[in-house]
C-alpha cells in the first residue's frame, strides 16, 4: 500500500477581531481563490501538486471498489423519487423554492419565511 502525502506545515498567524489563531496549512489557500474557482488552471503549482498527490493516493486506496461504488450510486438514485424537493436557489430575491423537481418552473413561498409582525397592543391604565 502506498503512503498518503503529508502536507508541509508553514507557521502562519492570523489576527482578527483582537484574537490570533495559528494555521500551519494557510499556504493551501491561494491568494486568488475566487479566480481559481472560475479557472482552476490558475491554481498555484505547489497547491496543485499536493492535490494531485492526494487524488492519486485516494485512487490507489479505493482501486478495486469501483463496482461497489457504482452499485451504491445506483441504489441511492433508485431510492430518490421524481418529485423530491431541493434547496432554494441562492439568487432568489425572497425566500422562494421550486415546489418539486417535476415542476421546476413553479415557485412557492418557503415555509421558513419569517411571519409578518404582530400588531402592537396598547394598554391604558
Amino acid at each position: 500500500m502506498t503512503t498518503p502525502p503529508i502536507a508541509r506545515q508553514i507557521p502562519h498567524a492570523i489576527t482578527q477581531l483582537g484574537r490570533t489563531r495559528h494555521d500551519e496549512y494557510a499556504w493551501m489557500k491561494d491568494d486568488n481563490w475566487q479566480e481559481v474557482l472560475r479557472d482552476p488552471s490558475l491554481l498555484r503549482a505547489d497547491i496543485a501538486d499536493h492535490l494531485r498527490a492526494e487524488n492519486a493516493y485516494t485512487q490507489s486506496v479505493l482501486s478495486g471498489t469501483e463496482a461497489l461504488q457504482e452499485h451504491l450510486v445506483a441504489e441511492m438514485k433508485g431510492r430518490m423519487q421524481a418529485d423530491d424537493t431541493y434547496p432554494p436557489p441562492r439568487t432568489a430575491p425572497i425566500a422562494t423554492r421550486p415546489a418539486t423537481r417535476r415542476a421546476r418552473s413553479t415557485r412557492s413561498i418557503n415555509a421558513t419565511s419569517p411571519p409578518p409582525p404582530l400588531p402592537r397592543k396598547c394598554c391604558w391604565m
